[in-house]
């Protein structure tokens, strides 16, 4: 555990706390004590940041974090960490700020396509098919003329598809499960199309969402995004529509604003706000412009480094 340093104390005594009152016999890997200190261990979303890479850990460190080290075990628990932290890769910074915030937008409009694409077309086709343009319309009709089962049905048939493709892809040794996930997944969305299971449009948008949840470079943040989906899907069907799609998103808004890590708000910087750190969240800007360590994580020493005294000094050349 890292103890010394520019961490906030606070945060070294509420780890050290929260680990001397864990009763537990058997702790085999990190991700245990994860569990066991979290703030709220009902939430689906991890609320601290699990690494193996010593480089991500080190950065953390830097930053005013503290980070947990289990004996025999890979993986390195970091906190205090926020939401934001999730969709931010760590080859973001071995690149120009340009790229790495495209990335970084990219991989979060991504997300919100990923959770939200099966239940908008389950809400538009079940109950608001008439905000669909006439041209679109006709061609999901005809996708939809010989299936049997209604939209959330279908829905479900293929995403419990695309779950049991990924869980046996996982469990199978690599060159296997590469195949079966490749190969499994062409051949059964074909003969599903083909026996009228589903429509060809569904396939289409259910793959889409499929490849856009794994952009998410951390791995425990992809699991709860494959999980929210569903939820969703039985809200647009029972609820309304787009109606049960908002009030999902509430709950969930609601939920995270609710969230805290090692007692920060899990939502920082976006709330409370913290105008100073969205400098390193959507947008990664220059170095230059990152003088300052993140405010929430109230380390000792705010500052980096002066990047003004590394820079030479504009005068008359001799």
């Amino acid at each position: 555990m890292y103890i010394e340093g520019i961490a906030n104390p606070d945060n070294v005594q509420t780890v050290i706390q929260r680990i001397t009152d864990i009763e537990y016999d058997q702790i085999m890997d990190s991700s245990f004590i994860g569990q066991m200190i979290s703030d709220n261990e009902q939430s689906p979303f991890p609320q601290l940041m699990d690494s193996e890479r010593p480089d991500r850990v080190s950065s953390a460190l830097i930053e005013g974090k503290v980070a947990i080290v289990c004996d025999g075990s890979p993986h390195v628990l970091t906190g205090p960490t926020t939401l934001v932290e999730f969709f931010a890769a760590y080859e973001d910074y071995f690149l120009t700020w340009h790229i790495a915030t495209a990335f970084r937008i990219i991989r979060i409009f991504a997300v919100m396509f990923s959770v939200l694409m099966t239940p908008l077309y389950v809400a538009v086709l079940t109950y608001h098919y008439h905000i669909v343009p006439g041209d679109l319309l006709g061609t999901l009709i005809s996708s939809r003329k010989d299936i049997p089962f209604p939209p959330i049905l279908e829905v479900l048939i293929l995403e419990l598809t695309i779950e049991l493709l990924r869980e046996a892809g996982a469990r199978l040794p690599t060159k296997i499960g590469q195949t079966i996930g490749i190969v499994g997944g062409i051949v059964i969305g074909t003969a599903a199309v083909e026996a009228g299971l589903t429509s060809n449009v569904l396939l289409i948008l259910v793959a889409l969402a499929a490849l856009a949840s794994f952009t998410t470079p951390i791995y425990r943040i992809g699991n709860t995004i494959r999980l929210l989906r569903f939820p969703f899907i039985i809200l647009a069907q029972m609820w309304g529509g787009l109606i049960g799609v908002v009030i999902g998103v509430m709950f969930l808004v609601t939920h995270l604003l609710r969230l805290t890590s090692l007692g920060r708000p899990f939502t920082e910087p976006l709330f409370p706000p913290r105008w100073q750190d969205l400098k390193d969240a959507f947008v990664r800007l220059p170095f230059n412009l990152q003088g300052k360590r993140p405010i929430y994580t109230s380390s000792e020493d705010q500052n980096r480094i002066n990047l003004n005294k590394t820079k030479p000094k504009k005068g008359k050349r001799k």
